[in-house]
């Protein structure tokens, strides 16, 4: 676009379909300012529009009466349509499109607004034709896009799903593994409560099995009474496949307490 033209645009929604909305302003004539409105992604060959000079802006309309200029004019509704404070009121018999313009200010309830009426022409043959062009150029970019974004996606899609396939390998190997690792380990574990009636108590404890292996035995003391026991030593002793002897040493002739026995065993 020519340097000397300033323009936006906006799309706009009216009765639940979209308008594009664009404003422009040619700095090197200087003398009107266009508004322009058409339905979006939809060419039926006709659209609304205005041209105005500063005069019709200024004096009708109290929004833009701070303004010195059309350029001051054009800025401000350029700043409208950042802030999402442009509209469409109303079409009116499908000939008239009124857009609504707000802009709030401080000390104020109520913002200032502007009504603008647009009128609806057809577009010209030539200008329908250049429209026309340019819808098959963007249906033919978008079909491009389209194709290079499945094409992305599915080299995605091939290479999660080669991820998932080695993860649910992976899991069923450590299945296999913790399996196995049970298979492998055997842990029992056994309570024996017992009154001391002496210093130096031996008792033989048989495994619920024979193993193949000697098992790994560990000892310990669960509860004591009286509190003032004193010191006492729990040993396993004599381990075999098939059992072994537990032996309490205790600095008191008389006590109750529960001595917690375990082992594991290794196939």
């Amino acid at each position: 676009m020519d340097n000397n033209i300033k323009s936006k645009n906006q799309t706009l929604e009216y009765s639940s379909e979209k308008y594009s909305f664009r404003v422009e302003y040619n700095k090197r004539k200087n003398c009107f300012i266009e508004l322009f409105v058409e339905k979006e992604n939809i060419i039926d060959g006709y659209f609304y529009n205005t041209k105005m000079n500063f005069s019709e802006f200024t004096e009708s309309k109290k929004l833009f009466r701070f303004c010195d200029n059309l350029e001051e004019i054009y800025n401000l509704i350029s700043k409208l349509i950042d802030e999402n404070l442009v509209s469409i009121k109303e079409i009116i018999n499908d000939n008239q499109l009124i857009l609504l313009l707000k802009m709030f200010v401080s000390g104020s309830e109520e913002p200032l607004t502007a009504k603008i009426k647009l009128l609806k022409n057809k577009f010209d043959q030539s200008d329908l034709i250049n429209k026309l062009y340019e819808r098959i150029e963007e249906l033919t970019f978008k079909e491009h896009d389209i194709d290079g974004v499945t094409e992305m996606l599915s080299e995605k899609i091939d290479k999660l799903e080669g991820e998932l396939k080695a993860i649910k390998k992976e899991n069923s190997e450590l299945k296999k593994n913790i399996i196995n690792i049970k298979n492998d380990i055997n842990i029992q574990i056994g309570d024996y409560k017992t009154k001391v009636t002496k210093r130096n108590f031996t008792r033989h404890i048989d495994f619920d099995k024979i193993y193949e292996n000697i098992p790994h035995v560990m000892t310990s003391l669960n509860g004591i009474q009286p509190s003032n026991i004193g010191w006492i030593h729990v040993n396993a002793l004599n381990i075999t496949t098939t059992g072994f002897d537990l032996k309490i040493t205790s600095g008191e002739n008389h006590a109750n307490f529960m001595v917690q026995v375990s082992w594991i065993s290794f196939n």
